[in-house]
């Protein structure tokens, strides 16, 4: 049980249109993919030849070697891609041939593959306090953002934030972690923003901000001050 507890927590989910598409694009043309559909009682699986991306980015083009089996356009086809070991469910909008057609996933499920494997929150139930880094600017004239946080490990954290703050967070800055929770730190952290993505509108209604940013942390955040702020309330 733990073994299969552990695999379901090595995936993320991205519902990102933007992160989707990019990762997409990452599976190249002569990698192994893998296609099935799901039945009552049985599954098929599809030899991929070729899994691409079609016209405009809006649609996923598969060819596929198979003489015996048929895909069923009206249930929906799985897919495993190279990159990060992707999964995602998509719709069959046209069929071919030993050729289909899917639309693009609304969500994809990814590996997760850090050292540190990120402990998960639910959105508002834990904040970290960050300060942004700029040369031209002393630390402290720069303001310090008390940040909803989504997941955390020593090597980096999943951050929440607002259209108003997004500025001080472009991709490639570097933030320095002054608290966790209500504990101010002895010594900052530093951190670089490596990935920024907007939300659809619908799960920013939901959890309250437009933005999810990922950091990875240039300095390690001490273990036992993890391990308190990680511990249930």
């Amino acid at each position: 049980m733990s073994n299969i507890s552990d695999l379901i927590a090595s995936y993320q989910v991205s519902s990102s249109s933007r992160e989707i598409v990019d990762i997409l694009m990452k599976s190249h043309k002569d990698q192994v993919s893998l296609m099935w559909q799901n039945y009552n009682d049985h599954r098929i699986i599809f030899n991929v030849q070729t899994f691409e991306m079609g016209q405009f980015r809006k649609k996923i083009r598969i060819l596929f070697d198979d003489t015996t089996n048929t895909i069923d356009p009206k249930i929906p086809v799985y897919v495993k891609i190279p990159f990060r070991e992707t999964v995602f469910k998509g719709e069959v909008s046209q069929l071919l041939p030993r050729e289909v057609f899917l639309t693009l996933p609304q969500e994809i499920h990814m590996r997760e593959f850090r050292e540190n494997l990120r402990t998960r929150f639910e959105p508002g139930k834990k904040h970290v306090s960050l300060r942004p880094v700029q040369d031209s600017i002393a630390a402290d004239k720069l303001p310090v953002f008390k940040t909803t946080i989504m997941d955390i490990s020593q090597a980096g954290m999943g951050l929440l934030i607002s259209d108003n703050n997004l500025h001080f967070f472009k991709k490639g800055s570097l933030i320095d972690l002054l608290g966790m929770g209500e504990t101010e730190m002895a010594e900052s952290c530093r951190g670089e923003v490596v990935h920024i993505a907007k939300l659809t509108p619908l799960q920013a209604k939901k959890i309250g901000f437009p933005y999810r940013l990922g950091v990875r942390m240039n300095e390690k955040i001490p273990e036992q001050l993890l391990s308190v702020f990680c511990s249930p309330i």
